[in-house]
């Protein structure tokens, strides 16, 4: 049952008329409490439409409430500096100007496509003998007698780029990203220490610049006082990561990965890895002369990793409808929640709309881009939703559909 503050609930499912949404749809592309708001008022207008509820003007205020409701539940963050790149520069000659152009542009295609080697694709090789004609803007930054002299800021076309790498064939990752939440454990012979938020050191170095040359989204534990009762050097050293994965959830990470380097006597690193995303788990290891040089190697597999699962292939741009059925939507809060979550997951869903609602069940109709299995990889990073049953077949009818009825597949899951 759908329950609200202070008021009497809604009819059980017996006294719902099940129907479907008429008129627009939505796009992951705005903020995400707007859409919960949009989508939610218009979830109240097709309620009252079906049910003539004499409540609708307080259950408008309490939409109006339930806006207020926090997205940090939603499942990736936006890597704002996906299209941007700095670089350090001599001066301000054409030619030094046409070559850093290239390496930025290196740079961001390697972030669209998630491919490390992007630069030998005979493709890529191609957009990168006409940077220029992929810059948007650019300007110097004078660094105050340092050398470099100038730091060159660099933005390029999105749009163009992603229209690009989709005549050419190439997968696109988009901005939404998933927030990976890092524990790095450090033991030396004589030392061991945890990365932290506030850490300034190599370890934390590397990998913000691993991370921001890929395009992901790191964040570190605070290590205040609530994290130093739950987790202890010792529990990540150890290997103890349920304890670890406990102790994320206040921050509510996409993934967590957990680092332990150690050196050894002859001053060799090795770094074991453990990335967690949703009910996926997966292990590497790194090795180098030095702990920054081990630590990029680890991270570069960590993109790796997460590019395989949510870049798009170019080759798979067909748009389809799903149905997506939620159960365990227990309240305005869980709809404005899932609402979120759908707006944060634009790059593959084109458009979405409510399309039958049923006691603690809500069912989307998903304009898809590419393959169902996609989707359900990019479900399955989240601790948003788990899956309730194999994807199946059903048949809907659709009001904004230039058809008059589709079998599309029908994916089943549960909101936590």
């Amino acid at each position: 049952m759908l329950h609200f503050r202070g008021q009497d609930t809604l009819p059980d499912a017996s006294d719902m008329v099940a129907g479907y949404a008429e008129g627009g749809s939505w796009r992951g592309d705005g903020p995400a409490i707007y859409l919960a708001y949009s989508m939610t008022i218009h979830f109240f207008t097709m309620l009252y439409s079906q049910m003539r509820c004499p409540r609708m003007p307080v259950l408008l205020v309490a939409v109006l409430a339930v806006t207020g409701v926090s997205s940090e539940d939603a499942s990736a963050v936006e890597f704002v500096e996906l299209y941007d790149v700095e670089l350090p520069v001599q001066s301000r000659d054409t030619s030094e100007r046409r070559t850093a152009f290239q390496q930025a542009l290196t740079t961001v295609l390697i972030r669209m496509t998630g491919d490390r080697n992007a630069s030998a694709n005979a493709e890529v090789q191609a957009l990168l003998k006409e940077p220029s004609r992929y810059v948007q803007r650019y300007r110097y930054i004078e660094r105050n007698g340092d050398e470099p002299v100038y730091t060159l800021r660099i933005r390029f076309d999105g749009l163009a780029l992603e229209n690009a790498l989709n005549r050419a064939g190439l997968p696109v990752w988009g901005k939404e990203r998933p927030a990976v939440l890092v524990w790095i454990a450090v033991q030396q012979p004589d030392n061991r220490y945890l990365v932290s938020e506030e850490s300034d050191g190599r370890a934390r170095m590397s990998v913000d610049a691993l991370a921001y040359q890929r395009g992901i989204p790191v964040i570190y534990p605070l290590l205040d006082v609530q994290d130093r009762q739950q987790v202890s050097i010792a529990d990540v050293l150890g290997g103890f990561d349920e304890t670890i994965r406990q102790a994320s959830k206040r921050y509510q990470p996409d993934a967590i990965l957990v680092a332990r380097a150690n050196a050894g006597t002859d001053g060799f690193w090795r770094v074991v890895w453990h990335l967690y995303m949703g009910d996926q788990a997966i292990n590497w290891t790194s090795d180098g002369d030095e702990l920054s040089g081990a630590l990029v190697v680890g991270m570069h597999r960590l993109a790796d990793a997460l590019s395989e699962r949510l870049a798009i292939a170019s080759d798979n741009q067909q748009v389809s409808q799903v149905v997506l059925q939620v159960e365990g939507v227990n309240s305005l809060q869980d709809y404005a929640r899932l609402n979120a979550y759908l707006a944060d997951l634009g790059q593959q869903i084109v458009a979405y709309r409510p399309y039958r609602l049923e006691s603690d069940r809500v069912n989307f109709l998903l304009d898809l881009r590419g393959n169902p299995r996609d989707l359900q990889r990019l479900i399955g990073l989240s601790a948003i939703l788990y899956r309730e049953a194999e994807p199946s077949t059903g048949t809907v009818r659709d009001s904004s559909s230039t058809q008059a009825s589709a079998t599309p597949i029908v994916l089943r899951y549960r909101l936590r």
